[in-house]
């Protein structure tokens, strides 16, 4: 029995890699370059300086990134990749349709 359990969430795990990963990671990449130019601007702004870009990177992995990050990977495969009506990772990371959390009542 522990064979077949094991078989069974390999091949489910398998089936919920990404379908496009070179590409998600290329727009992960751009996304990240964005938002820590933001996070420069506006420490710099409320500092009054200018803040270098290693120290802004800095602090937005303290302070943002595990959101932001979450977030882009869910843009990316319920709204973008182009392989995302066939693969499971989007399904997963997809937002549930607003009437589907309604009550039926």
């Amino acid at each position: 029995m522990m064979i077949s359990k094991t078989i069974r969430d390999e091949q489910y795990s398998e089936e919920l890699k990404c379908a496009n990963p070179h590409r998600l990671k290329q727009w992960e990449i751009r996304r990240y370059h964005e938002a820590v130019d933001a996070h420069r601007l506006e420490l710099s702004r409320k500092s009054g300086r200018a803040i270098e870009w290693r120290k802004a990177e800095q602090d937005f992995h303290i302070s943002k990134y595990n959101d932001k990050a979450e977030s882009w990977r869910a843009d990316f495969c319920s709204l973008i990749c182009p392989k995302r009506s066939t693969c499971l990772m989007a399904y997963a990371l997809a937002p549930m349709p607003e009437q589907a959390t309604r009550c039926a009542a």
